[in-house]
């Protein structure tokens, strides 16, 4: 079976949190991994997909934990793993150890990726590090997608890693937004364009990794997509490779920026589960 994903994020319900993170920061890093929430339609048949999950992929990444192997399914997964490696000893087995449960004795052939829940930040890109062999992008705008419940961007009481990485960035773009608002209420081009141009070199800036293709999530299926010039007119935006469950829809569309929303092909609602980015945004306007 040809592989479609570089690999299949195996979890249980209680790191599903971590698992969103993954897929989102994966996807940021040009990696396209197997993750039930994106990928699952009500009606599959469960056992089957998840089959079909593995062999499709390069790797198996394991989020062991206490939790997960009390379950039925990382176990069903687990056994299904094993048993591809043992017929293709190069597909990949990981092992990410999330508290102190054994692995079972056939998994301890393999070396475990150390996990710190003092340090979830730095043990994410760590992880992404070694799935991809280089240094990581982090994504911390996909982060946004991961709270279902934001918090005061001015006062960060955030409660997971998603929330604080999102209230860190709206906190410092909040006092661009506030500068820039007053520069543009003046009216002096020049002004403006000084303005823009010292804004650049702000730490943030100067530091901010480019995001992949510039589509940034801002909720679940739903995509803010950065022009890297500015066009004369909003242009015709196009989409390849959207999988055929889905549809799309322009919500706004600008000289600078557009905003699409992935929707059920059936009832062309937006989707309320991450989906994934294995599309290509196309766009047609004079610069």
């Amino acid at each position: 079976m040809p592989h479609t994903h570089d690999f299949f994020i195996s979890h249980s319900s209680a790191t599903k949190e971590l698992a969103r993170h993954l897929f989102y920061n994966s996807i940021a890093n040009g990696l396209f991994p197997w993750y039930d929430e994106a990928l699952l339609n009500l009606g599959d048949q469960l056992e089957q997909e998840l089959q079909l999950g593995i062999e499709a992929s390069e790797l198996f990444l394991l989020l062991h934990s206490k939790a997960a192997i009390e379950k039925k399914w990382v176990p069903f997964e687990m056994k299904a793993a094993e048993a591809i490696y043992k017929n293709d000893p190069t597909f990949r087995l990981i092992a990410v150890k999330l508290d102190d449960e054994p692995l079972p004795d056939f998994w301890q052939q393999f070396l475990y990726h150390s996990w710190s829940n003092a340090d979830q930040p730095r043990s994410i890109l760590r992880l992404l590090s070694e799935l991809t062999g280089r240094n990581p992008i982090v994504q911390i705008a996909a982060a946004a997608v991961l709270s279902t419940a934001p918090s005061d961007a001015f006062v960060n009481s955030s409660s997971t890693v998603a929330e604080h990485a999102r209230n860190y960035v709206l906190y410092y773009l909040g006092h661009v937004k506030q500068l820039l608002s007053a520069v543009h209420q003046v009216g002096y081009d020049q002004e403006l364009r000084d303005t823009l141009a010292k804004i650049l070199h702000l730490s943030l800036f100067e530091q901010l990794p480019a995001l992949q293709g510039g589509i940034i999530p801002i909720a679940p299926a739903i995509f803010e997509v950065i022009f890297t010039n500015r066009m004369r007119i909003p242009p015709r935006v196009t989409i390849e490779g959207l999988p055929a469950r889905y549809n799309w829809m322009l919500i706004t569309n600008t000289e600078i920026a557009c905003r699409i929303a992935i929707t059920e092909a059936g009832t062309s609602k937006p989707v309320q589960h991450p989906a994934p980015l294995s599309i290509s945004i196309m766009l047609d306007a004079e610069l």
